[in-house]
């Protein structure tokens, strides 16, 4: 099974993953957590650039630890990641993204944490979640296809001074099994997942 490295030392095999590890076809997003189907799961030349920066929050920051088909660190700051945060279809909960550049090797990485309990203002513990990650360009996704894969601890929910409708959210991610790989047989495993981003709750 072919590796896609993050880590700097391991650039080469990363740029061989970004040429040869795409998904034929779209995803079928029937599997996917409707959270990530709005328009990532278009064939991959459709997908549109990233996006600008918005909604990090000045202490924006994803942070995670990776192995698997995809393998290394990711630490990210505001200004090096784009970021949206709103709540989920159906107006169940909430789901936030996280969209960056992983080294050196142009390989661009997104992250989706669909949280269906969290609420306006509201922490909590052991909140089921779906974690799904996105090989943007190319359509290759990892993710939870259910709520009993992964949970959130969100230590903390503050008003942002952004928006009055808007919150700064924090916490961390635990996965029991790792991601699958959706329309193929590998996986990412999550050693270390956390994340502090804003979540709009009503009109910007």
């Amino acid at each position: 099974m072919q590796k896609s490295a993050i880590s700097k030392p391991l650039i080469a095999l990363l740029a061989t993953v970004a040429l040869t590890g795409a998904c034929s076809g779209a995803a079928e997003t029937n599997v996917v957590d409707a959270d990530a189907t709005s328009q990532d799961t278009r064939p991959s030349a459709l997908l549109p650039p990233a996006p600008k920066p918005v909604a990090c929050s000045a202490d924006g920051l994803l942070s995670a630890s990776l192995y698997g088909a995809l393998e290394g660190e990711i630490r990210w700051q505001a200004e090096a990641m784009s970021c949206e945060g709103m709540p989920r279809p159906g107006g169940e909960g909430a789901r936030l993204r996280f969209a960056g550049g992983a080294g050196d090797s142009g390989l661009a990485l997104a992250f989706i944490v669909a949280i269906p309990g969290l609420e306006p203002g509201t922490r909590g513990t052991e909140l089921p979640t779906r974690l799904t990650i996105i090989e943007e360009g190319k359509g290759r996704f990892f993710g939870s296809v259910d709520l009993d894969n992964c949970w959130t601890d969100v230590s903390s929910q503050l008003p942002a001074d952004e928006n009055e409708h808007a919150s700064v959210v924090a916490g961390k991610v635990f996965c029991i099994a790792p991601l699958a790989e959706v329309n193929g047989d590998s996986s990412v495993s999550i050693k270390h997942f956390e994340f502090r981003g804003i979540v709009i709750w009503g009109p910007q």
